[in-house]
């Protein structure tokens, strides 16, 4: 089952989540385990589905990590806004507090101004404070920091782009062609 997680693809996904359903005790455990390294979002819907009505207890322990760690993975088609929705219904379903850590830890990579308030307010809960205020802390850091900047090519360079000096400039260092690119990480939507 590992292997077809690293595949990804629709048809690995209907193996593994057919697994979920074997009587074998371990069987459903190892497709968690798998779901959990999804390489994108196609495994979330299968992850929530056994926090939502889990079969066993150590089966929703595992649901909700792997959509804890599925959401935290990168993915420039999912907003911010979104991510950060997706969260909170996990921090939901969290009954345990090392789950809520987990979603707390995932929360703090939200670059959304309203992620910043949910960590905010969650520090008034004794169990997770410390937790909280570390994430908010990490949070607040990478909202209030500029902007990052990246290039595909001559990325030792960028400084040159940013310098707001007018006899410098970044440049690719080679001919343009298809793939090349720029790009610049305002951390949120402003």
């Amino acid at each position: 089952l590992p292997l077809l997680a690293m595949a990804g693809g629709p048809q690995e996904l209907a193996a593994v989540t057919a697994s979920l359903k074997d009587r074998d005790e371990e069987a459903p455990l190892a497709a968690l385990r798998a779901l959990a390294d999804w390489p994108n979002d196609v495994a979330l819907e299968a992850l929530w589905a056994v926090v939502k009505a889990p079969p066993a207890p150590a089966q929703k322990i595992l649901a909700l990590r792997g959509y804890a760690s599925v959401l935290s993975r990168p993915n420039p088609a999912r907003k911010p806004a979104e991510t950060l929705a997706l969260f909170k219904n996990a921090l939901e379903a969290a009954e345990r507090e090392d789950e809520k850590r987990q979603v707390l830890a995932g929360i703090a990579n939200v670059y959304h101004p309203d992620a910043w308030v949910l960590l905010k307010s969650l520090g008034a809960d004794k169990a997770l404070a410390k937790e909280a205020d570390l994430a908010w802390q990490k949070l607040k850091k990478a909202l209030d920091s500029p902007p990052a900047f990246y290039a595909s090519h001559n990325e030792r360079n960028i400084k040159k782009a940013l310098d707001k000096d007018p006899s410098t400039r970044w440049d690719s260092g080679a001919k343009q062609v298809p793939g090349m690119w720029f790009m610049a990480d305002f951390r949120f939507e402003r």
